[in-house]
């Protein structure tokens, strides 16, 4: 089981909407349980989410997001991290964490916290994390729950990040060298911040890396 966590300012309906342009291979891996971020949008969307709500397309309804950026402090980090930590609780047990841009590095950071053994994550059994079109945290404070490159002590639990090569928001290379080198995959496809589906051979990786066996697909 794995709880999904969205980008900034959409929610858990949009990220289920990309989610079905991965393809079945994950609804095959994984049983995805997509959640809101705890603070209400404190603003606009960005264009494209913004066009796809005006489409008729889809309904984006209330948006979310994970905090607030404000002069280089991450304002309602802690709200989030409790918040999360209700919902591990609601949907036990979850056993990984999936995050797409805003909430990819919200997966990293609480995987950090879980391997640096902080209290508030030392309940739940997570044993990986998949970061789509991920970064590292602008915020220092919140900065310090992942190691500095190449220190002892890197991240130890297995993380995939996926990125595309005309996105230049993400920073695949950056987030993997947080990690010891035999714990994390980084693998790339060819569109931009977006979540898309991967080549068989690219799935192929990501199930033996994680160890998944997936389900048989239907006749």
């Amino acid at each position: 089981r794995v709880l999904c966590l969205h980008g900034w300012r959409t929610n858990a309906n949009f990220m289920s909407f990309q989610a079905k342009m991965m393809g079945s291979d994950w609804t095959r891996m994984f049983d995805m349980q997509f959640v809101n971020g705890p603070h209400a949008a404190r603003g606009e969307p960005t264009p494209d989410v913004k066009q796809l709500g005006e489409s008729g397309l889809f309904d984006l309804g209330q948006l979310h997001e994970w905090w607030d950026y404000k002069d280089g402090v991450y304002d309602g980090f802690d709200e989030t991290v409790d918040y999360l930590c209700d919902q591990l609780r609601a949907h036990a047990p979850v056993h990984g964490l999936m995050g797409f841009s805003q909430g990819a590095i919200v997966t990293l950071v609480l995987l950090g916290m879980k391997s640096q053994g902080h209290p508030k994550l030392a309940e739940f059994p997570l044993k990986f994390g998949i970061c789509w079109a991920g970064m590292l945290p602008r915020d220092p404070q919140v900065l310090q729950y992942l190691p500095a490159p190449s220190e002892p002590g890197a991240l130890s639990i297995p993380v995939v990040h996926i990125a595309g090569t005309q996105d230049s928001i993400a920073k695949p290379e950056l987030c993997a060298a947080v990690s010891a080198p035999e714990k994390v995959l980084v693998l790339q496809h060819s569109k931009g911040h977006v979540m898309c589906r991967l080549t068989p051979e690219q799935i192929q990786q990501l199930q033996q890396f994680l160890g998944i066996t997936p389900k048989p697909a239907a006749l």
